[in-house]
């Protein structure tokens, strides 16, 4: 986890809740803001896996 407090962070407990939540607020006519949500999981997704590669490069030196 990320110590990063900024307006930005995303935590995997929001990840979760926000994954869980799309299906209902889709159902709602909520299609702009599923489509966010999912996009904000999106970026979270290769951010970490960034962060994956980095720490799996890192401790290859």
């Amino acid at each position: 986890m990320s110590d990063d407090k900024g307006p930005f962070a995303v935590s995997r407990r929001v990840v979760i809740g926000a994954a869980s939540a799309a299906p209902v607020v889709a159902g709602a006519g909520g299609d702009a803001l599923a489509d966010l949500t999912v996009n904000r999981c999106a970026e979270w997704m290769a951010l970490d896996a960034e962060i994956d590669r980095l720490g799996l490069r890192w401790s290859d030196l």
